[in-house]
């Protein structure tokens, strides 16, 4: 079960966000979670992936709320089309990091794999030795064929396969696009990361006030002193 998301400062997301870019990329989502969890990196990295991204879903809830639009181009006629999603209907189910069996028409057992079969897998040289890696890591090991290990390893990689399906206003087509929630949300914290410190060196510089004081503030308070100083006031 992923662990209950309590209020996440200012500062703790700051460094959450510090943790996440030192990491290589398919572990960054691990550690913006853990750090804002106050967990290790590496035990949110053994987390199954299903588990993870219902964390990060409700991370996001947490920091910006359920509602989030983006932009996705029609694979037809090339228009960008503004989409308006409800992230509360894309939260998948929570799966433990250990989970391991088989589900009712396969033999074979697999568990969903985590951030580190995903970093093990990004260190081959090609996707054919990545699947082979993964299907090591994740599938029971025995005497099992080569194509049903991949088969079960799949189905526990679609519960993480999240496709949005979209009509273009434009065209009529109808088309998939995957979404990602840590690459996402990632996205979404960079950006009010750099915004945060942009406020930071502004009040800083205009009344001398330190950085702890300064993330110690609600954003709203932030903004109105920002607004005098930009006012001239």
């Amino acid at each position: 079960m992923t662990p209950a998301m309590n209020a996440v400062t200012a500062e703790r997301l700051l460094r959450a966000w510090e943790a996440a870019l030192d990491e290589r990329s398919v572990r960054r989502g691990a550690a913006l979670l853990a750090g804002c969890l106050a967990r290790s990196t590496d035990s949110v990295a053994a987390w199954s992936l299903t588990e993870r991204d219902a964390g990060l879903f409700d991370l996001r809830a947490e920091l910006f709320g359920t509602e989030a639009t983006g932009l996705a181009s029609c694979p037809a006629c090339g228009d960008e089309l503004e989409v308006t999603l409800d992230l509360s209907a894309l939260r998948p189910g929570s799966a433990g990091p250990a989970d391991r069996q088989a589900p009712e028409d396969q033999a074979v057992a697999a568990r969903t794999p985590n951030s580190d079969d995903l970093l093990a897998a990004a260190e081959q040289p090609d996707e054919e030795a990545a699947l082979a890696v993964l299907v090591a890591r994740c599938v029971e090991p025995g005497a099992v064929p080569r194509q049903l290990a991949r088969q079960a390893l799949s189905a526990r990689l679609a519960e993480v396969d999240i496709q949005l399906q979209l009509d273009c206003g434009s065209c009529g087509a109808a088309f998939q696009v995957p979404f990602d929630i840590a690459a996402f949300l990632l996205r979404e914290v960079d950006a009010w990361a750099r915004r945060l410190l942009r406020d930071v060196h502004v009040l800083a510089s205009a009344y001398g006030w330190t950085e702890r004081a300064i993330l110690g503030m609600d954003a709203r308070r932030r903004h109105l002193y920002i607004d005098l100083i930009e006012a001239g006031a």
